[in-house]
Order: C-alpha cells, then structure tokens, then sequence
C-alpha cells in the first residue's frame, strides 16, 4: 500500500481512491472495505469504481473526473444505493508515479461531529504537500499574507538537481525518494521556519526574523547535509530586513539566483549527478 494512502487508513470517515484513466479501485480505507462489504483490498482486485460504489454496469453520468485539481475538494451531497443514505462527499485529485487518481472522503452528513473533525482534517491537507508534509503552494500563500512585513526574512530558494533525470531512468520511486532527501536536509537547516515544496522539483524557505548571519550559515549548513546524502540542489538565498516592498519580488530575486547557482552547476558538470553541487557567489 503507498505510504500516500496509509494517512487515511485509520480514519473514521469513508476513503476510497480509483484510477481516473481506468475506472479501477485502488485503495479503501478499513471503514470503507467493511461497509462495503470488503475484508481486504485484494478483494478490490479488477474491480471499477461504478461497480462497487454504485451497483452500475458503466461508469455514472454524474462522474466528475474532469472537474478535480490538485489541492482542492469538490463538495457534493448525494444519495448512495449501496450504503441507502444520503453522504457528502468530498473529491480531489492525487497524482502518484505520474499516474492520476481520484481520492473521495464520504461520511454521514447527520453527523455533526464528524462533519466537524472532517473539515478541519481536510483544511489540514489541503495545505501539506502529499509526498514531503511540508506546506505546499497553498500554505506558502497563507504564510505570506499573515507576515509581518517590517520584520527581516530570509528566502531559501532550492532546485533539485536531476530529478527529471533519476524519474526517466530509474522510475518515480526513485524520484520520490529524491524529493523527500532532499527536503529532510531542509529541515535539517530551516526546520524552525516555514518550508514548503512549491513545484515538482523545487523547495522554499521563507525564515521571517532571521539574522542575515543564521541564514548564510544555515544555508552552508544546508550544503553539507546535501552532500552527506548525496543529493544536489541548486540553491538562490537572500536576505532583507524588512518586506515592505513585497515578498514576491524578493522570491523572484531568490529564484534568479538559484538558476545561477543551476547555470553554475551545469556549466561545470554538465547534466552528470555524481559531482558534488558547488554554489556560486550570487547567494550572498
């Protein structure tokens, strides 16, 4: 089972995952296997989705798969034959191994309490990167807006360094297991800030408060946990003593000297992985 579906599976709330392009169940949480009348997820084997949650021979003319995105939940109330109530059902899209999946939480909407604890899990989600648990787009978004903009901050601008390379050659596994090394060295430099993963390949730092003196050691810091793991990451820092001119232009100023320290790295080493990252002086 992958560890994406394993948060859920001990949640009082219905989840169950299918295949967009193939209709097949892939997961249901142990709620939703016994009120379906499962005992495993074996048992799901070859199985659509229609099939099992709607006793159909052809998938549902209400079916939403079109509508799903990343990072958001599609709210819907609708009669369920099988469990012959009325649920609401809250659907997204999860992308895993560049395969597309639709992930519905279902619950009993007279229950209130459930109702409850269910919106704050899903607020929760919705602001944390699936693979990492670090913030994603969404939190770095929120974060933004409630900084107090005559603070310092700090920006931690990361690329990681191959990681289309190691997904063609060694598969999503491997790619995966890239992202999360190398944000576990993040945390290991900037885990008492805010840090989000903001792209497929790329990793942020927002340190508000920061000495200019903590990020730059941070950031060498940050290098030699990169090399312990043999991770590569180009890497763009700065540091301001107040935002009052926006935290978005100071992001794009960190950005460009990330793609330095990428154009540094490339220029040198081509796009071989095995050398050491170097960075170059437009960090500081």
């Amino acid at each position: 089972m992958s560890k994406i579906w394993e948060f859920y599976e001990t949640m009082d709330e219905l989840v169950y995952v299918s295949d967009i392009d193939s209709h097949e169940m892939i997961y249901m949480n142990k709620k939703a296997l016994l009120t379906y009348g499962f005992h495993t997820l074996d048992e799901l084997a070859g199985k659509k989705c229609y099939e099992v949650l709607q006793n159909a021979a052809a998938p549902c003319t209400m079916c939403n798969n079109h509508e799903l995105k990343q990072g958001y939940f599609i709210e819907r109330r609708q009669y369920d034959p099988t469990l012959d109530r009325q649920v609401l059902r809250k659907d997204t899209l999860i992308t895993e191994n560049g395969r597309h999946y639709r992930m519905t939480l279902a619950f009993d909407i007279n229950d209130q309490e459930q109702l409850n604890s269910l919106i704050r899990e899903l607020e929760e989600m919705s602001y944390r990167d699936q693979l990492t648990g670090i913030g994603n787009r969404h939190a770095m978004n929120k974060c933004i807006d409630n900084l107090q903009r005559e603070q310092s901050l700090g920006i931690v601008y990361c690329d990681i360094t191959g990681l289309k390379q190691t997904n063609d050659q060694k598969g999503h596994v491997w790619g995966d297991k890239l992202i999360i090394d190398a944000c576990d060295c993040l945390q290991r430099s900037f885990g008492e800030y805010n840090l989000f993963r903001i792209g497929g390949d790329e990793l942020l730092a927002l340190c508000s408060s920061i000495d200019e003196s903590a990020l730059w050691q941070g950031i060498e810091q940050l290098k030699k946990n990169l090399r312990k793991k043999s991770v590569h990451m180009a890497v763009g820092g700065l540091w301001e003593r107040n935002s009052l001119g926006g935290v978005d232009r100071l992001i794009s100023a960190a950005e460009k000297r990330m793609y330095q320290d990428k154009a540094a790295y490339y220029m040198k080493y081509g796009s071989d992985r095995r050398h050491p990252m170097e960075t170059v002086s437009s960090w500081m």
